[in-house]
Protein backbone atom coordinates (compact mmCIF):
# COMPACT_ATOMS: atom_id res chain seq x y z
CA UNK A 1 0.00 0.00 0.00
CA UNK A 2 1.14 3.51 -1.05
CA UNK A 3 0.19 6.03 1.34
CA UNK A 4 0.84 9.99 1.33
CA UNK A 5 -0.49 13.16 1.95
CA UNK A 6 -0.81 16.95 0.96
CA UNK A 7 2.48 18.93 2.01
CA UNK A 8 2.82 22.29 1.92
CA UNK A 9 5.95 23.80 -0.41
CA UNK A 10 6.77 25.67 2.50
CA UNK A 11 8.30 28.58 -0.29
CA UNK A 12 10.61 25.79 -1.28
CA UNK A 13 10.59 22.51 -3.60
CA UNK A 14 12.98 21.25 -1.84
CA UNK A 15 11.86 22.12 1.83
CA UNK A 16 8.60 20.30 0.56
CA UNK A 17 10.59 16.91 -0.39
CA UNK A 18 12.88 16.77 2.50
CA UNK A 19 8.91 17.08 4.71
CA UNK A 20 8.12 13.73 2.86
CA UNK A 21 11.61 12.01 3.87
CA UNK A 22 11.04 13.03 7.36
CA UNK A 23 7.26 11.59 7.51
CA UNK A 24 8.94 8.52 5.64
CA UNK A 25 6.02 8.48 3.15
CA UNK A 26 6.79 7.58 -0.60
CA UNK A 27 3.74 9.75 -2.37
CA UNK A 28 2.55 13.09 -1.42
CA UNK A 29 0.56 15.92 -2.93
CA UNK A 30 1.00 19.86 -2.96
CA UNK A 31 -0.49 23.01 -4.08
CA UNK A 32 1.17 24.37 -7.56
CA UNK A 33 0.47 27.62 -6.83
CA UNK A 34 -1.71 29.89 -4.13
CA UNK A 35 -5.02 27.71 -3.91
CA UNK A 36 -6.66 31.02 -3.22
CA UNK A 37 -4.76 33.17 -5.40
CA UNK A 38 -3.24 33.31 -8.44
CA UNK A 39 0.49 33.51 -8.23
CA UNK A 40 3.04 31.24 -8.93
CA UNK A 41 6.39 31.08 -7.64
CA UNK A 42 9.49 30.49 -10.10
CA UNK A 43 11.00 27.26 -9.72
CA UNK A 44 15.24 27.65 -9.66
CA UNK A 45 17.19 25.14 -11.95
CA UNK A 46 18.98 24.17 -8.91
CA UNK A 47 16.02 23.98 -7.14
CA UNK A 48 14.45 21.54 -9.64
CA UNK A 49 17.74 19.48 -10.18
CA UNK A 50 17.77 18.97 -5.91
CA UNK A 51 14.33 17.98 -6.10
CA UNK A 52 14.69 15.64 -8.78
CA UNK A 53 17.50 14.23 -6.91
CA UNK A 54 15.61 13.70 -3.79
CA UNK A 55 12.46 12.36 -5.39
CA UNK A 56 14.64 9.37 -7.23
CA UNK A 57 16.87 8.72 -4.52
CA UNK A 58 14.06 8.36 -2.19
CA UNK A 59 11.71 6.48 -4.55
CA UNK A 60 9.21 9.14 -3.85
CA UNK A 61 6.36 8.61 -6.50
CA UNK A 62 3.69 9.43 -7.71
CA UNK A 63 4.43 13.29 -6.81
CA UNK A 64 0.98 14.85 -7.08
CA UNK A 65 0.52 18.24 -7.86
CA UNK A 66 -3.02 20.13 -7.48
CA UNK A 67 -4.32 23.15 -9.23
CA UNK A 68 -5.73 26.13 -6.70
CA UNK A 69 -9.38 26.56 -6.11
CA UNK A 70 -9.19 29.32 -8.01
CA UNK A 71 -9.62 27.90 -11.37
CA UNK A 72 -12.94 27.16 -12.85
CA UNK A 73 -12.85 26.20 -16.24
CA UNK A 74 -16.98 25.84 -15.77
CA UNK A 75 -17.58 29.39 -15.30
CA UNK A 76 -20.38 31.67 -17.18
CA UNK A 77 -17.61 34.34 -17.30
CA UNK A 78 -15.12 34.53 -19.61
CA UNK A 79 -12.42 36.40 -17.71
CA UNK A 80 -12.56 33.49 -14.82
CA UNK A 81 -12.20 30.77 -17.82
CA UNK A 82 -9.58 32.54 -19.36
CA UNK A 83 -7.59 32.33 -16.07
CA UNK A 84 -8.45 28.84 -15.12
CA UNK A 85 -7.08 27.76 -19.05
CA UNK A 86 -3.83 29.79 -18.74
CA UNK A 87 -3.26 28.60 -14.98
CA UNK A 88 -4.20 25.20 -16.03
CA UNK A 89 -1.81 25.56 -19.88
CA UNK A 90 1.51 26.91 -17.34
CA UNK A 91 1.02 24.52 -14.31
CA UNK A 92 0.90 21.40 -16.30
CA UNK A 93 4.03 22.21 -17.81
CA UNK A 94 5.57 23.65 -14.70
CA UNK A 95 4.38 20.27 -13.13
CA UNK A 96 6.52 17.95 -15.74
CA UNK A 97 9.23 19.91 -15.21
CA UNK A 98 9.75 18.84 -11.77
CA UNK A 99 8.70 15.05 -12.92
CA UNK A 100 5.39 15.38 -10.94
CA UNK A 101 3.21 11.89 -12.29
CA UNK A 102 -0.28 13.38 -11.97
CA UNK A 103 -1.52 17.02 -11.88
CA UNK A 104 -5.18 16.89 -9.95
CA UNK A 105 -7.81 19.50 -10.87
CA UNK A 106 -11.43 19.93 -9.64
CA UNK A 107 -13.96 19.90 -13.15
CA UNK A 108 -15.35 23.69 -12.06
CA UNK A 109 -18.86 24.50 -11.04
CA UNK A 110 -21.60 26.46 -13.18
CA UNK A 111 -24.01 29.21 -11.83
CA UNK A 112 -25.75 31.14 -14.73
CA UNK A 113 -25.10 28.49 -17.44
CA UNK A 114 -26.20 24.87 -18.41
CA UNK A 115 -24.58 21.70 -17.69
CA UNK A 116 -24.10 20.77 -21.12
CA UNK A 117 -22.38 24.58 -21.62
CA UNK A 118 -20.07 23.83 -18.51
CA UNK A 119 -19.15 20.56 -20.12
CA UNK A 120 -18.24 22.14 -23.22
CA UNK A 121 -16.10 24.80 -21.40
CA UNK A 122 -13.89 22.12 -19.76
CA UNK A 123 -13.50 20.62 -22.42
CA UNK A 124 -12.30 23.74 -24.06
CA UNK A 125 -10.07 24.54 -21.13
CA UNK A 126 -8.54 20.95 -21.45
CA UNK A 127 -7.64 21.22 -24.57
CA UNK A 128 -6.03 24.40 -24.92
CA UNK A 129 -3.77 23.43 -21.74
CA UNK A 130 -3.07 19.88 -23.78
CA UNK A 131 -2.35 21.61 -27.25
CA UNK A 132 0.87 21.00 -28.11
CA UNK A 133 2.22 19.09 -25.07
CA UNK A 134 4.65 16.62 -25.09
CA UNK A 135 5.24 16.04 -21.01
CA UNK A 136 4.83 13.22 -19.34
CA UNK A 137 2.47 14.51 -16.15
CA UNK A 138 -1.50 13.63 -16.57
CA UNK A 139 -4.25 15.49 -15.98
CA UNK A 140 -6.36 14.29 -13.40
CA UNK A 141 -9.91 15.22 -12.99
CA UNK A 142 -11.59 14.64 -9.26
CA UNK A 143 -14.50 12.81 -8.44
CA UNK A 144 -16.45 15.97 -5.95
CA UNK A 145 -19.19 16.08 -3.53
CA UNK A 146 -21.98 17.67 -5.88
CA UNK A 147 -22.40 20.63 -3.45
CA UNK A 148 -24.30 23.73 -5.55
CA UNK A 149 -23.23 23.16 -9.21
CA UNK A 150 -20.06 21.42 -8.57
CA UNK A 151 -19.04 18.93 -11.60
CA UNK A 152 -18.13 15.58 -11.40
CA UNK A 153 -20.21 14.19 -9.02
CA UNK A 154 -21.57 11.61 -11.05
CA UNK A 155 -19.41 9.70 -13.42
CA UNK A 156 -21.54 10.63 -16.47
CA UNK A 157 -20.13 14.25 -15.79
CA UNK A 158 -16.84 12.99 -16.09
CA UNK A 159 -17.15 10.41 -18.83
CA UNK A 160 -18.44 13.25 -21.29
CA UNK A 161 -15.45 15.76 -20.23
CA UNK A 162 -13.47 12.72 -21.71
CA UNK A 163 -15.33 11.76 -24.57
CA UNK A 164 -15.05 15.75 -25.85
CA UNK A 165 -11.70 15.12 -25.73
CA UNK A 166 -10.92 11.96 -27.38
CA UNK A 167 -10.39 10.28 -24.27
CA UNK A 168 -6.73 12.23 -24.87
CA UNK A 169 -4.56 9.62 -22.91
CA UNK A 170 -2.97 12.52 -21.22
CA UNK A 171 -6.24 12.50 -18.92
CA UNK A 172 -7.35 10.65 -16.19
CA UNK A 173 -9.35 10.55 -13.04
CA UNK A 174 -8.41 10.83 -9.10
CA UNK A 175 -11.11 9.45 -7.09
CA UNK A 176 -12.24 11.24 -2.97
CA UNK A 177 -13.29 8.97 -0.64
CA UNK A 178 -15.54 11.70 1.19
CA UNK A 179 -16.43 13.32 -2.11
CA UNK A 180 -17.53 9.88 -3.28
CA UNK A 181 -19.29 9.21 -0.16
CA UNK A 182 -21.56 12.41 -0.17
CA UNK A 183 -22.10 11.87 -3.69
CA UNK A 184 -23.98 8.50 -3.15
CA UNK A 185 -21.52 6.12 -2.23
CA UNK A 186 -22.08 4.19 1.37
CA UNK A 187 -18.95 2.55 1.79
CA UNK A 188 -20.09 1.28 4.62
CA UNK A 189 -21.61 -1.47 2.36
CA UNK A 190 -18.61 -3.47 1.40
CA UNK A 191 -21.36 -3.74 -2.14
CA UNK A 192 -21.03 0.34 -2.90
CA UNK A 193 -17.30 -0.22 -3.32
CA UNK A 194 -18.00 -3.15 -5.76
CA UNK A 195 -20.58 -0.55 -7.56
CA UNK A 196 -18.07 1.78 -8.06
CA UNK A 197 -15.34 -0.47 -9.49
CA UNK A 198 -18.24 -1.50 -12.05
CA UNK A 199 -19.38 1.66 -13.03
CA UNK A 200 -15.61 2.72 -13.58
CA UNK A 201 -14.84 -0.30 -15.60
CA UNK A 202 -17.72 0.92 -17.84
CA UNK A 203 -17.76 4.55 -17.91
CA UNK A 204 -14.25 5.27 -17.58
CA UNK A 205 -12.03 2.41 -17.71
CA UNK A 206 -9.98 1.12 -14.38
CA UNK A 207 -6.64 1.87 -16.37
CA UNK A 208 -7.31 5.61 -16.72
CA UNK A 209 -8.18 5.75 -12.71
CA UNK A 210 -4.35 6.48 -11.28
CA UNK A 211 -4.73 7.80 -7.47
CA UNK A 212 -7.33 8.80 -4.79
CA UNK A 213 -7.81 11.08 -1.82
CA UNK A 214 -8.34 9.16 1.63
CA UNK A 215 -10.64 11.30 3.91
CA UNK A 216 -13.60 10.46 6.81
CA UNK A 217 -16.04 12.81 6.33
CA UNK A 218 -17.84 14.96 8.11
CA UNK A 219 -21.00 15.22 6.75
CA UNK A 220 -23.87 12.15 5.72
CA UNK A 221 -23.90 10.02 3.10
CA UNK A 222 -25.83 11.58 -0.07
CA UNK A 223 -25.63 14.90 1.64
CA UNK A 224 -23.65 16.29 -1.94
CA UNK A 225 -21.41 17.85 0.96
CA UNK A 226 -17.69 18.22 1.45
CA UNK A 227 -16.13 18.53 4.60
CA UNK A 228 -13.23 16.07 5.45
CA UNK A 229 -12.35 14.08 8.64
CA UNK A 230 -9.55 12.22 9.81
CA UNK A 231 -9.71 8.53 9.46
CA UNK A 232 -12.26 6.92 11.45
CA UNK A 233 -13.86 9.78 13.04
CA UNK A 234 -16.32 10.84 10.58
CA UNK A 235 -19.42 9.10 9.32
CA UNK A 236 -17.38 7.06 6.90
CA UNK A 237 -16.31 5.32 10.23
CA UNK A 238 -13.51 2.41 10.26
CA UNK A 239 -15.64 0.02 8.45
CA UNK A 240 -16.27 2.31 5.26
CA UNK A 241 -12.49 3.09 5.39
CA UNK A 242 -12.11 -0.90 5.65
CA UNK A 243 -14.21 -1.70 2.43
CA UNK A 244 -12.96 1.24 0.62
CA UNK A 245 -9.02 0.48 1.24
CA UNK A 246 -9.08 -3.09 1.25
CA UNK A 247 -10.88 -3.66 -2.40
CA UNK A 248 -8.66 -5.93 -4.70
CA UNK A 249 -8.44 -2.54 -7.09
CA UNK A 250 -8.44 0.55 -4.75
CA UNK A 251 -5.75 -1.16 -2.36
CA UNK A 252 -3.15 -1.35 -5.29
CA UNK A 253 -3.72 3.03 -6.06
CA UNK A 254 -1.42 5.58 -4.19
CA UNK A 255 -3.32 7.40 -1.53
CA UNK A 256 -3.05 11.03 -0.63
CA UNK A 257 -4.40 11.94 2.72
CA UNK A 258 -5.94 15.40 3.16
CA UNK A 259 -7.54 14.88 6.26
CA UNK A 260 -7.38 18.34 9.15
CA UNK A 261 -4.55 18.84 10.90
CA UNK A 262 -2.84 21.60 12.58
CA UNK A 263 0.80 20.20 11.79
CA UNK A 264 1.89 18.08 8.93
CA UNK A 265 3.46 15.37 11.39
CA UNK A 266 -0.41 14.70 12.59
CA UNK A 267 -0.79 13.10 8.91
CA UNK A 268 1.24 10.03 10.66
CA UNK A 269 -1.81 9.48 13.06
CA UNK A 270 -3.72 8.90 10.28
CA UNK A 271 -1.29 6.77 7.88
CA UNK A 272 -1.15 4.69 11.07
CA UNK A 273 -5.10 4.36 11.42
CA UNK A 274 -5.27 3.04 7.63
CA UNK A 275 -2.33 0.45 8.31
CA UNK A 276 -3.96 -1.01 10.79
CA UNK A 277 -7.21 -1.24 8.93
CA UNK A 278 -5.40 -3.15 6.07
CA UNK A 279 -6.69 -6.92 5.93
Amino acid sequence: MKIGSHLSTKGSLVKMIESAIDLEISTFQYFTRNPRGGSAREYMPEEIEEFIRLKDKHKINPVVAHLPYTVNLASSTPRTRAFGKQVLYEDLRRSDHIKAEYLVMHPGSHVKNSLEDAIDFIAEGLEFALEGYQGNTIICLETMSGKGTEIGRSLDEIQSILEKLNWNDKLGVCLDSCHLFAAGYDFRDASEVDRLISELKSKIALERVYLTHLNDSKMPHDSNKDRHENIGEGLLENLGISNYINHEFIKNLPMILETPVDDEKEYQKDIEKVLNLRN
